[in-house]
């Protein structure tokens, strides 16, 4: 279990730094253990945010993989995959630097942060 967490822990701290790019004022949600909330992070509202590092790559990771083939990239385009299990809901899985890239085109830049 303890491995576990430091590989949670370790997972939160490297996507922190990803999304200070956007959200300067991330900070890792601390109290999610202690019942409060179960977000990941606190100053990246209003998006939660929740990270799952995997020691196998994801069957989604693959499919997302087969997508970003057939981006243009020169022309803009990005991939997005649309996943659905029976009787659940659609899904949309993009890269994490596409995602911040589209945050950043269609969010306010924070106090401090030059555009």
């Amino acid at each position: 279990m303890a491995n576990s967490r430091r590989k949670g822990k370790d997972g939160e701290n490297e996507a922190a730094l990803l999304l200070r790019r956007v959200f300067p004022g991330v900070k890792r949600n601390l109290t999610q253990y202690q019942g409060s909330s179960g977000r990941d992070f606190t100053g990246t509202e209003p998006w939660v945010v929740q990270v799952k590092r995997l020691a196998r790559r994801p069957a989604v990771e693959a499919m997302l993989a087969e997508a970003e083939r057939e981006v243009a990239p020169l022309n803009g385009e990005l991939a997005v995959l649309l996943v659905r299990g029976d009787r659940g809901e659609w899904l949309a899985v993009l890269l994490a630097e596409d995602w911040l890239g589209l945050v950043e085109a269609i969010w306010p830049p924070s106090p401090g942060v030059e555009a």
